[in-house]
């Protein structure tokens, strides 16, 4: 068994525990010189996420990536993060399109996107 499966098993075993299977996470810029509009933009992925999922844990970090000269290019990210049983196709499309818009409205290249076990760079374009 991984030493995962046995931390889990451990944890399952706890008195008043609740086990979520799948976790969300969008990492989107927050507000500075390269996006003035992105606190607005957050408090709406958070609401609609908090709406879906009974809640949010959201933390401050920085996003990094290296440009098309090879330098280092960092920014302030909020990360918003719920953890989910699962969630039906009409609820998940909303939320889908409010990352959508948010990405749109603030001009963002890309947004990162986390689902339980994989982890997307999209285009607001293409999602």
């Amino acid at each position: 068994m991984a030493e995962t499966e046995k931390l889990d098993e451990w944890l399952e075993k706890i008195k008043g525990s609740v086990c979520f299977p799948h976790s969300f996470q969008v990492i989107f810029p927050r507000t500075s010189e390269l996006c003035p509009n992105c606190n607005e933009a957050i408090k709406k992925i958070s609401s609609k996420m908090s709406e879906q999922f009974g809640g949010t844990t959201e933390w401050n970090g920085d996003g990094c990536w290296v440009d098309d000269k090879g330098n280092k290019i960092c920014e302030p990210v909020k990360i918003i993060q719920s953890a989910h049983n699962c969630t039906d196709l009409s609820k998940a499309k909303e939320l889908v399109r409010t990352i959508k818009e948010a990405g749109i409205d603030t001009k963002q290249q890309t947004i990162a996107i986390k689902g339980t076990n994989k982890f997307f760079i999209i285009p607001p374009k293409y999602i």
